[in-house]
């Protein structure tokens, strides 16, 4: 078994503002977390004029010139960032994308998520040197924000192989296939002659805690005369934060004693009971290589990463007071951990050339994400006091092959102008896997607690306590086939016009069937400084293999503070299941989508730029994991069908459609102050606003169970509206003299409200500003030190409405766009060679 990692112990901005006010804002700030100002004032990372290869294909373009809103991270900037994962980066630098951190929800808490334009993480194809990355296996199912997404985890990509991230903000599903609803994130690979060694430590103001240790590292060399080879390697340790809080002296911790008398260990015990509100422990390490080579006229390449993660997720403790704490075994309290060893790797070969001025790219990837998972000490209460506390409880597992063919050439017109044309064919073989755990993991017995002892004669839960095993019944393994083919056109008449359009057709063998979609877009330079661009088209994202095929037992306490003692055992059912059937179920369907934005480029002085971008995104058939279904009812179909009558069930569904509508500005100017340095001020503004369209009615069996069943409840519909913050606008300055570099970022979020099954259980959390610092200094040419701080002034969110109070948990929201550990400080050595 793998090494245990370190455990212990309502006002809205813009309702009274206008649209100019926001616009003249917008040139006084700064998006950029941490970002450096190019020495000479003039360019940098950030202008207008950078070349951009995502979006449009053949020759590149600068974002000026691209018909659609790209926004361009540098590895520079990300390493200067001081974070362990390219979300929180993306989080501060890129205006519509929300990062959300995790706690207390299962494996969930192990994925790194983040999603664009306020839709799931799982609507944005993530895309690594222009080839599509593979999916992680660890679906999120103990979470609402985010809810059934089974996203590609960015964090499996070391920091350090990163040359530059583009991100696509609009529909892009007519040019790379399914998932591009809301966006692309394309991660571009260093290519580059020599290296850099990082070490970073830091940890959270309050407490003391959260020790983060990260070190990355990389170096590109040549290879003869004709190739190069860069290597990258990262390595990061997280140590738990908690937040939890002493249990009120009124919760009973302990049964009666048989007389009635409390007992005398409720006077003397330490009330904070919980050790794992917080960020939960986590060590992991990534290495990468990208390399090319020459062959006569043809250019050879392969990438690939490797990494290995292991996540402690650390649930409320079991508690003597509780059905399931047989005092044979844990006399006081007991801590259960769920830990997931997850292996990752990803790895591309491709050969590129030119055949009559045509531009051809073959190439092959093959990825795959696995996770086997434990629960230590812990206890399967239903076999009775010679159960086992340690259980391996099964493994997930998802892979995916992906082999395409892309053409392109470029025509020069006798009239003038040029017309682009590309097109390609592309084939996937997608797997899911779930994998059993040990039978003592999931098994339920006949063990019920005698007489004399609190709970007798309860009926105790089977499995092991808060994770149950997966069960033979759960295991499979599932693949498809996906073939797809597409046509891509751009005709520039002249350097003032470009007409864009894209189709794509993309057959699934399973239940996903056919789509065919398409897109237009374009930009017209009405002068030197400003340009208008837009685009429309329609989109898709087929049902992930986990989204149709995941099955898992899930125990959770009661949050009623009456029912301490009382444990609430879930069973999330593939929508093929018979009792899902029974209960309402159909074969999931493809999102369909249709997406229009217009935005304008301005660009008055090579200093200073702008950008503005409104957007709509309609979503139909949208993929929402449903209501959590309960009652005497369920009951019978649940037994009817062969699973323990005393769960409940639930199921993913295609119920639901929305509308997503926002804008994006964002800003830039820069300054050379001459003898007092340089300066830039940069700004970038989200507003973002998702509806609910439209429910399906209940299916008929639903229907026929009573009135009080609904396939999509109050707190399903909440997550999907009010837990992204509407707004979010992010200021700040960074100045740079000679050796000295000082960077400062405000971002204020919107509200966000953490929904419950009433409005009385709703957690409302008002907007905050954040602030952020950071210092910078060259010793020499190669080496340089930096400290800095992200929430400086160790800013919280309002503890409110608290669920789960009776074990001192959850007084934070688990979700949020800052987190709840308060400031993170740390340090910086960084060498280059």
């Amino acid at each position: 078994m793998a090494q245990e990692c370190n455990r212990g112990g309502r006002v809205r901005l813009f309702r009274n503002t206008s649209a100019a006010a926001i616009f003249a804002g917008a040139v006084f700030a700064s998006s950029a977390h941490a970002q450096a100002a190019d020495p000479s004032g003039q360019g940098g990372a950030d202008t207008l004029t950078e070349v951009v290869v995502t979006g449009v294909r053949g020759q590149p373009r600068s974002k000026l010139d691209s018909p659609t809103p790209i926004d361009v991270l540098s590895g520079e900037e990300i390493a200067k960032g001081g974070h362990a994962n390219l979300y929180q980066d993306m989080q501060l630098q890129v205006p519509s994308f929300n990062y959300t951190t995790k706690a207390g929800s299962g494996t969930s808490s192990a994925i790194l998520t983040g999603g664009l334009r306020g839709l799931n993480p799982d609507h944005t194809l993530v895309l690594v040197n222009g080839l599509r990355r593979h999916h992680t296996s660890l679906i999120n199912v103990g979470q609402g924000l985010y809810n059934g997404s089974a996203p590609v985890d960015l964090g499996m990509i070391p920091t350090s192989a990163i040359s530059r991230i583009e991100v696509l903000r609009e529909g892009a599903a007519a040019q790379y296939g399914s998932d591009a609803i809301s966006g692309v994130i394309n991660v571009l690979l260093k290519d580059t002659e020599g290296g850099s060694l990082s070490a970073q430590y830091g940890q959270n103001m309050d407490r003391s805690d959260g020790e983060q240790l990260l070190i990355r590292g990389d170096y590109g060399f040549g290879i003869s005369d004709a190739g190069s080879l860069n290597l990258f390697f990262s390595v990061t340790r997280q140590n738990r934060s908690d937040r939890s809080f002493p249990v009120a002296s009124t919760v009973q911790l302990y049964p009666r004693l048989a007389n009635g008398q409390p007992d005398p260990r409720e006077a003397t015990v330490n009330r904070l009971i919980s050790r794992g509100f917080g960020i939960f422990p986590a060590k992991q390490w990534q290495i990468g290589f990208n390399g090319k080579q020459q062959i006569g006229e043809l250019e050879a390449y392969a990438f690939g990463t490797y990494g290995r993660r292991i996540t402690d997720i650390i649930y409320p403790p079991i508690i003597p007071n509780q059905s399931v704490a047989l005092p044979e075994i844990y006399p006081n309290f007991a801590y259960p951990v769920q830990r997931i060893r997850e292996t990752d790797g990803a790895l591309a070969i491709g050969l590129r050339g030119d055949l009559n001025d045509w531009n051809w790219n073959l190439s092959s990837s093959l990825g795959e994400n696995r996770a086997p998972q434990d629960m230590l000490e812990s206890l399967n209460a239903s076999l009775g006091p010679t159960t086992q506390t340690d259980f391996y409880i099964g493994a997930l597992s998802a892979r995916e092959w992906v082999n395409s063919l892309d053409v392109t050439r470029r025509f020069d017109l006798a009239g003038g102008g040029a017309l682009q044309v590309s097109f390609g064919a592309q084939h996937r073989l997608e797997r899911f896997k779930i994998s059993p755990g040990e039978p003592a993991s999931y098994v339920l017995g006949t063990y019920v607690r005698p007489a004399g002892q609190a709970f007798a004669g309860v009926p105790l839960p089977g499995g092991a306590f808060f994770a149950p095993g997966l069960r033979p019944a759960d295991s499979g393994s599932w693949s498809r086939n996906v073939v797809a083919g597409y046509v891509e056109l751009g005709y520039e008449p002249t350097d003032r016009l470009f007409v864009g359009t894209a189709g794509r057709i993309e057959n699934y063998d399973d239940s996903s069937g056919t789509s065919l979609v398409g897109k237009i877009d374009g930009r017209y330079k009405l002068n030197e400084w400003l340009s208008l661009r837009g685009s429309f088209g329609n989109g898709f994202r087929a049902p992930s293999l986990a989204q149709q095929h995941y099955s898992k037992a899930s125990v959770t306490p009661s949050t009623a503070a009456a029912n301490l003692g009382t444990v609430i055992t879930n069973q999330i059912l593939p929508v093929g299941h018979p009792a899902a059937v029974a209960l309402g179920s159909s074969p999931l369907k493809p999102e369909k989508s249709v997406d229009a934005s217009v935005g304008l480029t301005i660009s008055p002085a090579p200093n200073f730029n702008v950008t503005i971008d409104g957007y709509t995104v309609k979503l139909d058939d949208r993929i929402v994991l449903g209501s959590i279904l309960q009652g005497a009812a369920v009951a019978n179909i649940l037994a009817a069908n062969g699973i323990d009558r005393n769960l409940t069930g639930q199921y993913f569904t295609n119920a639901v459609s929305t509308r997503t509508s926002g804008v994006d500005i964002i800003a830039t100017y820069r300054k050379d102050l001459e003898n007092f340095g340089n300066l830039k001020l940069t700004a970038a503004v989200n507003i973002n606003k998702t509806k609910i369209t439209h429910i399906d009615p209940n299916p008929a069996a639903l229907s026929a169970l009573g009135a009080a069943y609904v396939q999509v409840d109050r707190v399903a519909r909440g997550y999907l509206t009010e837990a992204v913050p509407e707004s979010k606008v992010a200021l700040g300055v960074n100045w740079t003299r000679d050796k000295f570099e000082l960077n400062l970022q405000g971002v204020r979020y919107d509200e966000f409200t953490a929904p419950g099954s009433t409005a009385a259980l709703d957690r409302f959390f008002p907007s905050q500003w954040i602030a952020n610092a950071q210092v910078r200094y060259s010793l020499t040419d190669q080496v340089t030190v930096a400290a800095g701080a992200d929430n400086i002034f160790n800013e919280y969110p309002p503890a409110n409405n608290i669920p789960l109070a009776q074990y001192g948990y959850n007084q934070y929201p688990r979700f949020g766009p800052f987190g709840f550990t308060g400031g993170f400080y740390y340090g910086r050595v960084e060498v280059k060679f």
